[in-house]
């Protein structure tokens, strides 16, 4: 079973592993340290449960595993979407919540729905103590197992929300904003700081674009992304992203330059730390860059500090 194991990872080395190893820094505590290598001696039940995942390369169109802290992962792609098999403890030192917390980590970190395929009755109520929103579908021919998709906060809104305070409206980007949208989107200085080239994201400048990536996002349990609005203009963006599907996001806001200087960045966010909590998440972070001075010294006013790195400030609060 090893040189079966040995031959897929040939095979197909895939973008799990090495989506995984490029996101070693972002992995809760540093867990991955092993890429692609197998144990000397597996037991006869890990020998079974390799066949059974290997075996999917017969009905998928790729397939790829990784070996990470003595538990096997897999990641099928059937021509549709992306699927995961619960991930396999090798030993009894092995995390299984650990190993789920990991696939979320790369689900969000990939933008990738997370769907569990082939999970056991009696696995449910674990995945439901890690993950607070699933829907579990049984098999018709085995009703004693169920394809799983992981939900988040934003998976389980049916409209848009909207929150109104202290003059400042969020709600739903409509078809009216989307040239003022554009502009904001399109404003290099602050791309600076949004983290993406507006020429390589959208080369034809199509104004239509922004808008539909947001609904698109939205839709996809990606992003919530709302307008800022003050006196009814649209004035800005407030987002959540990040999703962790255990409760966690992440919160940004951005302004039209000719809107600055009146405290609506500073409004806005304070109506989205509401507005999340409203929905159900109960941890938010944010992430700066440190060249956004002005950006850290507003959100240190509001969350908790949690530290520096070379290129970003961090700060989190508990809801």
């Amino acid at each position: 079973m090893q040189e079966l194991l040995r031959e897929a990872l040939a095979k197909d080395q895939g973008d799990l592993s090495k989506g995984l190893a490029e996101g070693q820094e972002s992995c809760e505590e540093g867990r991955i340290t092993k890429l692609l290598s197998v144990p000397d001696e597996l037991s006869a039940d890990a020998a079974e449960i390799i066949f059974g995942l290997y075996e999917y390369v017969d009905d998928a169109d790729a397939i790829a595993f990784v070996y990470l802290e003595e538990v096997l992962y897999a990641r099928i792609y059937d021509g549709e979407r992306y699927l995961f098999p619960l991930p396999f403890m090798l030993t009894d030192d092995a995390d299984a919540k650990s190993a789920l917390i990991n696939l979320a980590v790369y689900s969000v970190r990939e933008m990738i729905p997370l769907i569990i395929t082939d999970v056991p009755r009696d696995e449910l109520d674990f995945l439901m103590s890690v993950f607070p929103h699933i829907d579990a579908s049984a098999y018709e021919e085995d009703y004693d197992t169920f394809f799983v998709k992981v939900n988040n906060e934003c998976d389980v809104l049916y409209e848009m929300p909207r929150i109104e305070s202290d003059g400042i409206v969020l709600d739903e980007i409509g078809e009216a904003d989307k040239e003022k949208y554009a502009e904001l989107c399109r404003d290099r200085d602050l791309n600076r700081y949004w983290g993406y080239d507006v020429d390589v994201d959208n080369p034809y400048g199509d104004v239509d674009f922004y808008l539909a990536t947001a609904r698109r996002e939205f839709e996809e349990g990606i992003a919530l992304t709302l307008a800022i609005r003050e006196g009814g203009e649209f004035v800005g963006e407030a987002t959540v992203y990040g999703f962790d599907f255990r409760g966690g996001a992440c919160i940004a806001v951005r302004v039209l330059p000719s809107c600055h200087s009146r405290g609506i960045g500073t409004r806005a966010t304070k109506a989205l730390i509401s507005l999340a909590k409203e929905i159900g998440l109960s941890t938010l972070r944010a992430e700066i860059l440190n060249e956004n001075t002005a950006s850290i010294k507003m959100t240190s006013k509001l969350m908790n500090f949690e530290n520096t790195t070379e290129s970003k400030t961090y700060f989190t609060l508990s809801l």
